[in-house]
């Protein structure tokens, strides 16, 4: 009897490890696919960050590419916003005494500064006398 229970108690103990030994190697399998989906995953993550990365990137530089362009824009409307300015040509003074009708003379020039209201510098002389005299306007 001894023996018989001894066999029954051996297979007994053999179909557990057995089961045991299967039961294992099948949790094995199953966490090796929760492994491999995981990686996918992984993956896929990546994929996603790495084109996010590349369109912030190509925003980033619009944006610079932007602000330059509006740089350069502004700069070029704050040179076009001058003030016109009358050009006054200097030339040496002639033996003639009278001034020539298309230059202006030096009290028609303080007449004009008279009637704008602003300041002007008038240079007057011969050679190396030169006197600066500053006409204020009456406007």
């Amino acid at each position: 009897m001894l023996g018989m229970s001894a066999l029954r108690f051996s297979t007994l103990v053999t179909s557990l490890s057995l089961f045991c030994v299967a039961g294992c190697a099948g949790s094995s399998s199953e966490t090796a696919r929760q492994l491999e989906r995981m990686q996918e995953r992984i993956a896929i993550l990546q994929n996603e960050r790495d084109r996010l990365d590349e369109r912030v990137t190509a925003l980033e530089q619009h944006q610079e590419d932007a602000q330059a362009a509006t740089t350069a824009q502004t700069k070029g409307n704050a040179a076009n916003q001058r003030p016109s300015l009358r050009v006054v040509t200097l030339q040496p003074e002639t033996e003639e005494a009278e001034p020539k009708e298309h230059e202006p003379s030096a009290a028609a020039v303080a007449n004009s500064a008279a009637d704008d209201g602003a300041e002007h510098v008038l240079i007057s002389g011969t050679g190396d006398r030169l006197t600066a005299t500053v006409v204020e306007g009456t406007k």
